[in-house]
Order: structure tokens, then C-alpha cells, then sequence
């Protein structure tokens, strides 16, 4: 309780703190597990609630009163479960079928079964209904349609329910899942369709016993998020002299583009220009 004066008049304000005991003994590998029903917040007037609970524990070894205590605090989460598409394309071309799954959960990542998922097209505000899917046993549902009446970006929606919307403050909900698959362009110079590294060239000879730095440009089409590793070989008269691999990170984007460099020791062995090949999954090379 604290007091605040405004004026001539002195005002109380109170602060609500809802308190939950438990007491419990841990097994013999020092675990202890507690469960209770989050209903019981439930009972009390919600404007005086926040989302969140402060979680204090205490153990205390029998014997030594030897205790340790420890805080965290919680965010109370409305999101009963999610759906999220797994195998879609991220492009699609005209005349195909596009093809995928959908797959539904639950808060705790079990699967939602024999559950039926709504499947739509278009922005959230003007959504049109695609199909009526249900889960099997791992609460996964396939899908393919025609994108005949297609010709632009087309934006799906999954949900479990008939109807999107928002959810209400403090309502619990399933998250719906979201995927856009982009428009096949047709090729040209200026769109890369195709992953590739080129070496930049040395317009000189390289000097004996000194290291120099080889640079690499890269080029990375249509790769999933993640790293992927860029492999290099230097060859001399049809031996390895060296070889290694550079780690670079995949965003979530259709195109990557960077660049990697590492360094060569000019040795006779390997002759006063560094002889090139490098390697990577998918790509064109060009030295």
C-alpha cells in the first residue's frame, strides 16, 4: 500500500499480488516437478492482473539448513497451438500444381489429430477459401491446387478455424500459418537464377615465399536459411597443395551475395601463379 497526497486530500492506492504456495519434496536426483491449473487466475478481477508471473524457489538441504534460492519471471502466453506449412515452394510457375503440407500442434508441440484445417488465399483482409483439409495421427494434412487462376504472388493462410480474424485481448487462440510463394519472372541479365562463385583475377605475377590473399565472389540462389560451406582446392601439377572451406550464412532471401577470401603462401612448388578450382553443390564457377 502506499500513499500519495494531491491537493488537500490524501489518496490510497493498493497493489494486488495473487500468491501461490507450494511445498514439495525433491527425488533423489534433486528434481522436483509442481503443476497447477492456470483456471485459478482466473477467479480474480483481470484488470488488476498482468501477463506474467514471478516464480520464486527456494531448496533447502535437510540436515545443513543449507538453501538456495532462485527468481524468474514467466510471460503467460493466450496461444493454444499453431498450424505451419512444411514442404511449399517458394515459387511457382505458371500451368504447374502447387503442392505441400500443412501441420497443426499444440502448445507443447504435440500434434493436433483428426482436426480439420481451413486452407486461403489473398491478403487477410480479403481471403478466399481454398480447401477444408483434415490431420492425420501426426496432425499433418496435404494439399495441391492448380494456380491456373493465379497470376500474381499468392499468399496461403492455414488455420483451424472456418474464419480468420484477430484474436480478442486475452482470448485464447491458435496461431494461424502464413506462406507466400513469389511469381516465377522470366531470366535475364539482371536476375540471378542460378548459384555461382567467380575468383577475382591477379593481373600480376605473384611473388615467391609471400602470402597472398585470393577473394571469391559468391553467389547463392534459392538455398534455405542456414550456412553453407564454401570448399577450395589448390592444385599444382595435378597434386592438392592446399585446400579448406569457408562457412558463409544463408539469410532468408532468394539471393545471396557476398564475398569470402583466404590466404595462399607462394611457394616454387605451387608456380608464380596460383592455380584455381573450387567446389560448391549447385553452382557454376567461374575463375
Amino acid at each position: 500500500m502506499t500513499r500519495q497526497r494531491t491537493g488537500e486530500t490524501e489518496e490510497l492506492k493498493y497493489t494486488v499480488i495473487f500468491f501461490l504456495y507450494c511445498s514439495f519434496q525433491a527425488d533423489k536426483t534433486g528434481c522436483a516437478t509442481v503443476s497447477f491449473n492456470m483456471s485459478i487466475f482466473t477467479k480474480i478481477d483481470q484488470r488488476r492482473l498482468h501477463d506474467v508471473l514471478d516464480i520464486r524457489a527456494k531448496v533447502e538441504e535437510e540436515g545443513t539448513g543449507v538453501s538456495l534460492p532462485q527468481e524468474k519471471r514467466v510471460r503467460i502466453s493466450y496461444v493454444l497451438g499453431k498450424v505451419s506449412f512444411i514442404n511449399v515452394p517458394k515459387v511457382w510457375e505458371r500451368g504447374s500444381n502447387v503442392e505441400g503440407k500443412v501441420r497443426a500442434v499444440y502448445h507443447n508441440n504435440t500434434p493436433v489429430c483428426d482436426a480439420p484445417v481451413y486452407l486461403f488465399t489473398g491478403e487477410m483482409w480479403q481471403t478466399r477459401s481454398l480447401q477444408n483439409l483434415t490431420t492425420d495421427s501426426n496432425g499433418v494434412a496435404s494439399f495441391s491446387f492448380s494456380t491456373d487462376n493465379f497470376d500474381q504472388d499468392i499468399q496461403l493462410h492455414a488455420s483451424l478455424t472456418p474464419t480468420l480474424g484477430y484474436p480478442g485481448y486475452r482470448t485464447a487462440y491458435y496461431d494461424r500459418g502464413v506462406h507466400t510463394l513469389s511469381m516465377s519472372q522470366p531470366s535475364s541479365p539482371d536476375i540471378k537464377t542460378i548459384s555461382s562463385l567467380e575468383v577475382q583475377k591477379k593481373d600480376k605475377s605473384l611473388p615467391c615465399d609471400e602470402e597472398e590473399d585470393i577473394s571469391v565472389n559468391y553467389t547463392i540462389v534459392g538455398e534455405s536459411p542456414g550456412s553453407v560451406d564454401v570448399i577450395y582446392l589448390v592444385l599444382s601439377r595435378g597434386a592438392v597443395t592446399m585446400q579448406g572451406q569457408k562457412q558463409v550464412e544463408v539469410q532468408d532471401r532468394s539471393v545471396n551475395e557476398g564475398q569470402v577470401s583466404f590466404k595462399v603462401r607462394v611457394s616454387p612448388e605451387i608456380g608464380s601463379r596460383v592455380p584455381r578450382l573450387w567446389l560448391m553443390p549447385s553452382c557454376q564457377v567461374r575463375m
